[in-house]
């Protein structure tokens, strides 16, 4: 009908992403039931809503935009101020928390890490004020760099869990000392701000190599054992398949013509023998 269509709605801004990959590697993972290191810092003069690891308070008993149970199921998670205290008003207030993971050392390799979050923000005399920040940083915390903000407006302020994932290289460099911080703040004008963390997770990518041009016995090496394989590939294309079935023939197609021929032998040697 003449319009234009877009997918995601606000492409080429945002777009599709996916991880290619041999494998996922669980290096860590923590549901919060026991400490595994995760330290608390607050700023800004907070005085109310530090984070702390504990059982949410049901729905039940608390109902001010607070996590009501956790979300794997384990019984606990990272909450802000989980109290009964003065009608359970015990949100963030005046300052920022952070919640900040023990170091990760990803030396040498890469890793996605994901974790489900808890948000709300839309209570109180000034609602969809404030934001929830989470960042990561290869040096230990001296830096940051954001990997995402909720809020203070959209369809994720308004409580209930939500995942996220993300790939460490596409933010920082993967060090021997890669933290992870999740802040909550509550600046004026003041509003309800609470926030959770549970399931988190590290994991490492697992990546193989590939066999390259001239590698017919696809063992990722270019030696004198790829002449046999290679020859067969030339004269017999269908024994070559059976004999290598994991293996690409099109690995001799060395001048790129589209063909595993007799014209392809002066390139295997040049590969071969450089």
């Amino acid at each position: 009908d003449g319009q234009v269509q877009t997918d995601p709605n606000d492409a080429p801004s945002v777009t599709f992403e996916t991880l290619s990959a041999v494998s996922l590697t669980l290096e860590f993972a923590d549901d919060f039931n026991s400490d595994l290191g995760w330290t608390v810092q607050n700023a800004g003069g907070l005085s109310d809503g530090e984070w702390e690891r504990g059982v949410p308070i049901p729905h039940s008993i608390c109902d001010r935009g607070n996590p009501g149970s956790d979300f794997d199921g384990s019984g606990a998670c990272y909450l802000t101020d989980n109290s009964l205290d003065n009608g359970c008003n015990s949100d963030v207030d005046n300052g920022a928390t952070h919640l900040i993971s023990p170091a990760f050392d990803l030396s040498g390799v890469d890793a996605v890490i994901s974790y489900a979050r808890w948000y709300s923000n839309t209570r109180g005399a000034s609602p969809r004020t404030d934001r929830f920040i989470v960042a990561i940083s290869d040096n230990n915390g001296n830096t940051y760099q954001t990997v995402e903000i909720v809020g203070p407006a959209g369809p994720e302020v308004d409580g209930g869990w939500f995942t996220h994932r993300f790939v460490v290289s596409n933010f920082v460099e993967p060090t021997s000392q890669v933290r992870v911080r999740f802040s909550a703040s509550d600046v004026d004008p003041q509003s309800v701000v609470e926030a959770g963390i549970d399931a988190f997770r590290l994991e490492i990518i697992e990546c193989a190599s590939a066999p390259g041009p001239g590698d017919m016995n696809c063992d990722l090496e270019l030696n004198a054992s790829d002449i046999e394989p290679f020859i067969l590939a030339i004269f017999d294309p269908p024994a070559y398949m059976e004999q290598y079935p994991d293996c690409d023939i099109n690995l001799g197609d060395i001048n790129g013509d589209g063909a595993v021929d007799a014209f392809d032998i002066e390139g295997f040697l040049n590969l071969l023998f450089p």
